[in-house]
Parts: structure tokens; sequence; C-alpha cells
């Protein structure tokens, strides 16, 4: 980060800056997402909100379905942090590939699984035929 972190008073205005940009950013991608929805719109979330049994409807739908993609891939990316440590702390090339290549999965299934909600599929809980233990949520 790049603000001035000596003082509580610091951090505190820092992190509430951090949070409202993250909240902002969600809030826009949400708007574009809502945009793509069938018409009408309010049925179509609707309808994803209770095959998913979410307690929310119009928009609000779609940010909890942001919320739960971004919350689906922290949790690959500590599962795999778990089982194969982190890229940083790779003891080679070749492993450090394999740790790179998995975190490119679990963004990728992520979002897989974001769109099959949107669609009314059901989430894949597999990367193209391949299921590894770090993949379970």
């Amino acid at each position: 980060m790049s603000w001035d972190m000596s003082s509580d008073k610091s951090r505190n205005g820092a992190f509430r800056n951090l949070l409202n940009s993250v909240t902002l950013d969600l809030e826009r991608r949400a708007e574009e997402l809502w945009s793509v929805l069938p018409e009408p719109k309010s049925e179509s979330a609707t309808a994803i909100a209770q095959r998913l049994d979410l307690k929310t409807s119009g928009r609000a739908v779609i940010q909890d379905l942001l919320h739960l993609m971004i919350a689906e891939h922290a949790e690959f990316r500590r599962n795999l942090l778990v089982q194969f440590g982190s890229y940083a702390d790779a003891k080679g090339v070749g492993t450090g590939m394999q740790i790179d290549n998995r975190e490119q999965m679990a963004s990728h299934l992520a979002a897989r699984r974001m769109e099959a909600r949107l669609a009314g599929r059901t989430p894949p809980s597999d990367f193209d035929g391949l299921v590894e233990d770090w993949m379970k949520v």
C-alpha cells in the first residue's frame, strides 16, 4: 500500500478508502452483469436467487453472486497454498509453473462457476475433467 501507515488514524483511513474502492468496483461490475441479464431482468434475478436459495432480489442478487465468486476463488487459493505452497516459495521452476498454472485454473474455475449460476446450470466441480483436492468448496 502506498498510504502513510504511521498511525492508527492513517491506517484506518487507508483501509476505509480501500474498502470503499472495492465496494464501488463491485457495484460497477454488478451493474454490467445486470445489463446482460435476459428480460425481464427482475424475474431473471428472482429465478437465480430461488435456484441458489439467496435471500436477496433484483440487482443485489448479482452482487451476491460476485461475492460468492470471490469467496470461492479465495477458498481455492487457500487450498492451493495448503496443498502446494506459494509460487514465491517454490523450490524450482517446474514447481513454480505448476503452482502458477493451478492459480490460473482457480480463477477460471471460479469464473465458470459464476457463469453457470447466471445461466441456471449446475456449477462445475472440476476443471475440464481434472479433479483435485484444492477444487473442493
